[in-house]
Order: structure tokens, then C-alpha cells, then sequence
């Protein structure tokens, strides 16, 4: 399967995921999953990608995704549509937090504090 997003509707019952839309994007705000817009929708509605899910959920979906890693090379645009997609799903307060933090420590500090936390 080469599809990549996926609406709260399309995920409802796979893996661990919950029964109700409601449900799923609530542990999608709450996980930050890496959402867009969905395309043609009037409202808010917003389609996740398959790499923000959890491992149960992917392998299910893209069963080779799980035995193979995936190799690919990100592109500018892909990085700000990525960051754009976390900072969107983070809560006022999270949102808050972090550009306290930029504005302190700048992207060199947050760089290093995640580089600290991987280690």
C-alpha cells in the first residue's frame, strides 16, 4: 500500500488505535502525531501521517513498512511542513514553552537539549 495519510475515520479499530474518531484525534493532539489539513474539506478535519502512528498501527497498515526501514532523503519543504505539522498539534501551553525556550536558548540550545535527551 503506498497511501501515506490517513483520516481519523480510516484509522477507527486498527491496531490499538480506538473505536471513535473522537478518540483518535484526541491521542493525536496529545502525541503530536504529524497531521495536514485534509484536502477538499471544509472545517477542520485532518488527515495523519503514517509515521506518526503507533508500531502496532503502521505494521498493520504497511505490513513491509515494518520489516523494512524506510530510507528517504528529506527535502526543505518536507522539514517545514514536518515542524509546521508538530508545532500544530501541540497544545497553547506546549506551544508557549517551546518558543520561551527559542527565545532564551535559540535553535542552537534546543538542538543541543535533543541531542542531550538521545544520548
Amino acid at each position: 500500500m503506498d497511501k501515506e495519510w490517513f483520516t481519523a475515520r480510516e484509522l477507527t479499530n486498527i491496531g490499538e488505535l480506538r473505536k471513535s474518531e473522537q478518540g483518535i484525534n484526541k491521542r493525536a493532539r496529545r502525541e503530536a502525531w504529524l497531521r495536514r489539513n485534509r484536502l477538499g474539506k471544509q472545517g477542520t478535519a485532518y488527515e495523519y501521517h503514517i509515521s506518526s502512528l503507533p508500531p502496532l498501527t503502521r505494521s498493520l497498515l504497511q505490513p513491509t513498512a515494518a520489516e523494512e526501514p524506510a530510507v528517504y532523503t528529506a527535502q526543505a519543504a518536507d522539514l517545514t511542513t514536518s515542524l509546521q505539522g508538530y508545532f500544530e498539534g501541540m497544545t497553547q501551553s506546549e506551544r508557549k514553552t517551546l518558543l520561551h525556550f527559542l527565545a532564551e536558548n535559540g535553535i542552537a540550545g534546543l538542538l543541543e537539549r535533543i541531542s542531550y535527551k538521545n544520548e
